[in-house]
């Protein structure tokens, strides 16, 4: 049997070097585009899956009809973890991230 090539990178899509961003914008300003993208797989339980779910039709509720063609699940996680991701990377050991995956372990 074949092997599956793998085409995401996994946890290494998440650890490309800061200093890459150029520094006319702030991050969280800046346009994400296809070439900027790349495909990871995680396993998600089903109640964050159902939230996700909710949220996104939440979203485009409140969108006006043009803003709607942008709202996808993909731009929802991406913008999540850059919150929580940008919130432990000022917060350290204060981070609800810290708190829910190391923390918890330790009490």
């Amino acid at each position: 049997m074949a092997k599956k090539k793998k085409t995401g990178l996994g946890t290494d899509a998440f650890f490309e070097p800061v200093a890459s961003q150029p520094a006319s914008k702030p991050a969280r300003h800046q346009s994400i585009t296809k070439e900027d993208k790349a495909k990871v797989t995680f396993y998600l339980s089903k109640r964050i899956i159902n939230l996700l779910e909710d949220t996104w039709i939440d979203l485009r509720a409140m969108a006006d009809r043009e803003q709607r063609k942008q709202i996808n699940k993909s731009t929802i996680v991406n913008a999540a973890l850059e919150i929580v991701l940008m919130d432990h990377q000022k917060r350290g050991k204060e981070s609800e991230l810290f708190y829910r995956t190391v923390r918890r372990f330790q009490d």
